[in-house]
């Protein structure tokens, strides 16, 4: 099955893979081809060291060894390439953790300023509340000074209101008595005129 040289996969610095097998023969089911290839890949490497070389013909081991130069160099590329995507890979997740890192940091800053500005607003609320409470008991106070006064001026007043009513009566008793001796005297200067 595998008679044709290599060559082919090696001039274009691709690994034999079951697929190319395929397509290169034209035919060929992927268990076969694995058989084989596995086959041929455990032999490669006594065969390239010389051992058995008396019964295989030069062109095929020089295609062995080429095949094997081009799978090692194809080998050495891809795991070269896989490094590097891997490198960049590692680049990429590590810039994307310090951008989210920075991130973090600035949302921590922004909590952090926005919780010392509530605390900044709550010391300041409860100062406020503190000197409205000193407030009210000052009000209350005044309030209730406030009521005392006014209940003595309606104590003083009701006080002047009976004193001048007393007053009047006295005056009143006063005029009548003096009405009344008036009265008198002029009965007797009459009485007196008379006789």
């Amino acid at each position: 099955m595998f008679t044709a040289p290599p060559t082919p996969y090696c001039s274009r610095v691709e690994r034999p893979t079951i697929e190319r097998v395929r397509l290169k023969l034209g035919r060929g089911s992927p268990n076969t081809i694995t058989g084989f290839l596995n086959t041929w890949f455990a032999q490669l490497g006594p065969r390239l060291a010389g051992r058995g070389a008396t019964d295989v013909p030069e062109p095929v081991i020089a295609a062995a060894r080429e095949l094997w130069r081009c799978a090692q160099d194809a080998a050495r590329a891809q795991a070269q390439t896989d490094h590097a995507e891997h490198e960049a890979e590692l680049v990429r997740e590590r810039e994307a953790l310090a951008a989210r890192a920075r991130e973090l940091e600035a949302s921590a800053a922004r909590l952090a300023a926005r919780e010392a500005d509530l605390e900044v607003a709550v010391t300041a609320l409860r100062e406020q509340l503190t000197a409205t409470g000193e407030q009210m008991r000052l009000l209350a106070e005044q309030r209730d000074a406030a009521e005392a006064q006014c209940a003595q001026a309606q104590a003083a007043v009701q006080e002047a209101k009976e004193q001048v009513r007393g007053m009047h009566e006295a005056r009143v008793q006063e005029q009548a008595a003096h009405a009344a001796q008036l009265a008198r005297t002029l009965d007797r200067h009459a009485a007196q005129e008379r006789r």
